[in-house]
């Protein structure tokens, strides 16, 4: 392989097993899995191609069979816009196609298969640029849903492709509910990564690669801790947030494990600090000052990652999943998005799932002469200072959740 790019199929989707068809990789799914009679439902369809020239690409979306009950309906119980589409992938491109299906209203509950053909071609022979299968790079890191993360794009977390030229796509109806209105299916492509996107990180990981030794004797949980706990009051104050100190306190502590615990992996420091030095670079900055650099430069970054930290050591310390993937990851867009704008962060979202996650982690990050019992009364003192906003009863889990995770740790 004269070059190389990188597998991002898994930061779209988790797609350790796909498929591969001639010049292209791909994987498809129902977003949701399953969907009441009435409404649409997408079919998310995900390419990659692995040569390094254009790719022309034949999709065909089969329906299932008008069967039984269904034989009996006015019109086919799934419409779409169109069987065939045909689209051209770039050098390398990575893509995303999603495709709405109506379900209609007098389809009976019931799972239905459909079938996607997808062929691709060019149309002169390309050199192979994306491998077969990818070894876990990643090892046991403790983020379980690296989707939306960007990370794989350093460190591969390994997938196997098998050779298809269709798949078959499971979708669950259940009963009829609100009719959807004003129904829209033609199918939406949105390109997700191109050779263009690569440009910047080779020197990026060149300047991390020259500077590793004295990231890792700088960027220590006892110098990371007052930084991050100065940057995150004035941040969370532009998000019209005032915090207690022992929130303040919480939030430093998932902040500076997260950076801690990911420095403890080389393969990790990648996906932690090649994107904040290529923020430092596009920007002109000086990256000498690793401290500043990663509390202040690299606040957002931090944050995404702890965001997801976060909510996989809360599944760890409950042995349960509170909270589905698609609602973490959309939580997690929501806060950096705030956090970025200075638009309002509702008072809820700094324990969801920060707070929560420095709770898990608190005995990792032990600041100087702490009483880590203390310092678990105080923030639930400060929680209970928002006890309205708390009062909703539709913040039970996160009511539960924190009680849980106080009294564990009080424990210990």
């Amino acid at each position: 392989m004269a070059i190389e790019y990188p597998d991002l199929m898994n930061d779209v989707t988790d797609a350790r097993v796909r498929y591969e068809s001639n010049l292209v990789q791909y994987l498809a799914g129902f977003v949701p899995g399953s969907i009441p009679a009435g409404q649409v439902v997408s079919l998310s369809l995900v390419l990659q191609s692995v040569v390094d020239l254009p790719a022309e690409v034949t999709i065909r979306l089969e329906l299932p069979r008008a069967s039984g009950k269904l034989k009996n309906l006015p019109e086919h119980p799934f419409q779409i816009f169109q069987p065939d589409i045909r689209l051209t992938l770039e050098n390398g491109e990575v893509a995303q196609l999603t495709i709405p299906v109506h379900v209609q209203p007098a389809v009976p509950p019931g799972e239905y298969m459909f079938t996607l053909h997808v062929r691709a071609g060019g149309k002169k022979p390309g050199a192979r640029c994306r491998p077969e299968r990818g070894e876990n790079r990643l090892g046991d890191i403790r983020i379980r849903y690296l989707q939306g993360l960007g990370i794989t794009q350093f460190a591969s977390c390994g997938f196997e492709s098998r050779k298809a030229d269709r798949q078959m796509v499971l979708l669950a109806v259940e009963a009829a509910g609100e009719p959807a209105q004003g129904v829209e299916l033609k199918p939406q492509f949105q390109s997700v990564w191109t050779p263009k996107d690569w440009e910047a990180i080779p020197a990026a990981r060149r300047e991390v690669n020259d500077r590793r030794v004295y990231l890792m004797s700088d960027l220590t949980a006892e110098a990371l801790y007052l930084p991050f706990m100065k940057e995150t009051q004035a941040i969370f104050a532009q998000s019209d947030v005032q915090l207690h100190v022992a929130e303040a306190v919480f939030l430093a502590k998932i902040l500076t494990y997260t950076v801690t615990y990911l420095m403890s992996h080389a393969e990790w420091q990648d996906c932690l600090m090649v994107p904040i030095y290529i923020q430092a670079q596009a920007s002109g900055q000086a990256t000498d000052q690793s401290l500043w650099t990663v509390t202040h430069m690299g606040y957002t970054r931090v944050l995404e990652l702890a965001i997801a930290l976060s909510f996989s050591m809360i599944e760890e310390v409950l042995q349960r999943q509170v909270w589905q993937p698609a609602e973490q990851r959309a939580l997690r867009d929501f806060i950096v998005d705030c956090l970025g704008t200075g638009a309002r962060l509702p008072e809820e979202f700094v324990y969801l799932p920060l707070i929560l996650g420095g709770i898990a982690a608190t005995r990792e990050v032990r600041v100087t002469e702490e009483d880590t019992t203390e310092s678990l009364r105080l923030l639930a003192k400060a929680k209970a200072e928002r006890s309205q906003v708390f009062a909703d009863a539709e913040l039970r889990d996160v009511n539960d959740v924190f009680d849980r995770l106080v009294a564990k740790q009080a424990r210990r």
